[in-house]
């Protein structure tokens, strides 16, 4: 039967026993520091547990130079040579000495049977955690002068907060009943089928355009590298005409036919006149004498004298 102090303010959260090479048992206690204090050194009751669940004995654990911080876990580690194989363990703090000197001490009289909630089926455990959060254990309860969290952890009916996860007392019994939570449940789960179908959705269209997108790019390659052959072919077509024209364009030049006139010239009596260049004063000789323009030295013939012919007169 599990007893419990509500005001404790450190909680036994887990247990794991492990053994060394040799078989010697090691045990490590995991607290969990509800207060908001550190706390400096703790000493508790262990009642050790067969997998089962059934009571094999009780030892004391006393932790002394801790430093645990407020509303943290912490873990302490002890040898279980002298005590029996054991699988699980509970604990019930009977003192909690605090980093600024204050203590706790366990009422004796206040000391409550906090039996855990009956476990979950798979389905509510389910819906719960997925509602409630992963240290969801249980639906929350009232049992008289105390309130059960979600967590398990058990409080007074007066505390407003859970003393170890915070949650608030009124809103954690409205919410997390087995009705309201299997509601919730179903309506974040149909939420998140439909983000995921508009994920899925916004993936395949960012595929699509990036399929699109990278087929769009090839054409363009291609188009270009099209381009480029052709105007290749364009220069290489032209390099190669130049070429042909240059080889061939002498043997045009020299098959071409040269005409040669044989016809003799006709030469007028004035041109004959002045064929001899001697009589001619050129232009500087006479720009010597200082005669211009050139008198030709050449006597000019006498005009022909006109005699009137003489013809018949009555009168003679």
């Amino acid at each position: 039967m599990p007893l419990m102090d509500l005001t404790t303010p450190v909680e036994l959260y887990a247990v794991e026993v492990l053994r060394d090479s040799n078989g010697r048992a090691q045990a490590y206690f995991t607290f969990l520091n509800c207060a908001a204090q550190p706390i400096a050194s703790l000493y508790a009751t262990l009642t050790l547990l067969d997998d089962a669940g059934a009571g094999l004995g009780s030892l004391p654990l006393r932790c002394e130079g801790l430093s645990a911080p407020g509303h943290s876990r912490f873990t302490v580690c002890r040898a279980m040579d002298d005590a029996p194989p054991f699988a699980g363990a509970r604990a019930l703090v009977r003192e909690a000495v605090f980093a600024d000197g204050t203590v706790w001490r366990i009422d004796e009289n206040a000391v409550l049977d906090c039996a855990p909630p009956a476990r979950l089926s798979d389905p509510d455990r389910v819906a719960l955690v997925a509602v409630a959060g992963p240290d969801a254990v249980c639906f929350p309860q009232r049992r008289g002068n105390v309130w059960v969290c979600v967590c398990g952890r058990f409080n007074r009916m007066e505390w407003t907060t859970c003393r170890r996860c915070q949650r608030e007392r009124d809103d954690t019994l409205r919410r997390f009943t087995p009705e309201r939570t299997h509601a919730a449940y179903e309506q974040k789960l149909a939420r998140e089928l439909a983000a995921e179908r508009a994920h899925r959705a916004a993936s395949r269209l960012h595929v699509q355009q990036e399929h699109t997108a990278r087929i769009e790019r090839i054409d363009r390659e291609l188009r270009r590298q099209k381009r480029r052959r052709i105007l290749l072919a364009l220069l290489v077509l032209l390099a190669v005409s130049l070429c042909v024209l240059l080889v061939l364009l002498p043997d045009l030049y020299a098959s071409q036919p040269v005409s040669v006139s044989t016809s003799i010239p006709t030469i007028s009596p004035l041109d004959a006149e002045i064929s001899d260049p001697s009589g001619i004063s050129s232009p500087s000789e006479a720009e010597d004498d200082g005669i211009w323009p050139p008198v030709s030295s050449t006597t000019p013939s006498p005009a022909p004298t006109l005699e009137p012919q003489k013809t018949g007169n009555a009168f003679g």
